[in-house]
């Protein structure tokens, strides 16, 4: 049991720990953000409460998960009894968040600029839909024209 935590649970739990964390720290932030769209009136009504719970929902969802995790893996197993798996889990946490916290906040700011600048999530919207059918499009071509 001992090379199971060192060698799957602690590194799968590191990262996975991690990524709850940010999750529900994204769904905290976030409900700040929908909060000031209300206030500014940037998006309509619905929009903005619609923002605002769900970014709710997320932390608690989140939240609600890694201290799941967190009671299963300090109760119900051995994990975290030698200094080993501590390690390896930490090693692993701090891989995670070195890849994920830029997009942590990229996440954030993005929320922020949608929701106190008129207009913005609309025109990213129609971006990326103008972006993904440019895509299609070019695929499509591309199969058409080398097949002959």
């Amino acid at each position: 049991m001992y090379w199971l935590n060192v060698l799957v649970i602690a590194p799968i739990w590191g990262m996975l720990s991690v990524q709850l964390f940010l999750q529900g720290l994204i769904g905290l932030l976030n409900f700040p953000v929908a909060v000031v769209a209300v206030v500014r009136k940037t998006l309509p009504p619905e929009m903005s409460i619609a923002a605002a719970s769900g970014s709710v929902g997320m932390a608690v969802i989140y939240f609600g998960l890694l201290s799941l995790g967190i009671y299963v893996m300090n109760t119900k197993t051995s994990f975290g009894a030698t200094i080993s798996e501590t390690i390896v889990f930490w090693v692993f946490a701090i891989f995670a968040l070195w890849f994920m916290a830029g997009q942590v906040i990229g996440k954030i700011m993005t929320n922020w600029r949608h929701c106190t600048i008129p207009g913005a999530w609309l025109k990213d919207h129609n971006a990326q839909e103008d972006e993904r059918y440019e895509k299609i499009f070019q695929r499509i071509k591309s199969q058409l024209f080398n097949n002959k």
